[in-house]
């Protein structure tokens, strides 16, 4: 049988050094750790919200849950809670449920002030804020997380 899988020996061996070398396994374990508290703080916060009832891991690409409510069910868009693991960032996302929504909402949006998709048609979002946390006062943060942004 013919093997017609392509892969780089090299990155195979990095990331066995990797692994075997720092505390990356844990390191991704507590981010999702991180990432799941988040979605359960929200769920019991925001209960006129319907959560999808996993945490999408996305290949350390990066990792979301989404939600939405009735408003944003009869408009065909969801909010989308991201950690993108390359940049170690925190992003929150208004989503449309297909692309055609998204290039809808898009136009809606494109002449104001929000962080829009370079092309709806090519990304997983319409408008995006990326969010800081205080890891060290998690609580506070959240609070005023759902307090500036998630208030539909």
């Amino acid at each position: 049988m013919k093997n017609n899988i392509s892969i780089n020996i090299n990155y195979i061996e990095e990331y066995k050094n990797i692994i075997e070398n720092t505390n990356l396994q844990k390191d991704y374990q507590d981010i999702i750790k991180l990432f799941r508290y988040l979605k359960i703080y929200f769920e019991k916060e925001m209960p006129e919200f319907k959560f999808t009832s996993n945490i999408v891991e996305n290949n350390m690409d990066y990792s979301y849950f989404q939600f939405t409510n009735d408003k944003l069910r009869e408009n065909k868009l969801k909010i989308v809670f991201v950690f993108i693991h390359k940049d170690f960032k925190f992003q929150i996302w208004l989503s449309g449920i297909n692309r055609n929504i998204q290039e809808k909402y898009f136009n809606i949006y494109k002449n104001t002030k929000y962080n829009l998709s370079i092309d709806p048609n090519k990304t997983d979002y319409i408008l995006y804020k990326d969010l800081n946390f205080n890891y060290n006062n998690l609580e506070q943060s959240l609070i005023c997380l759902k307090k500036k942004y998630i208030h539909l």
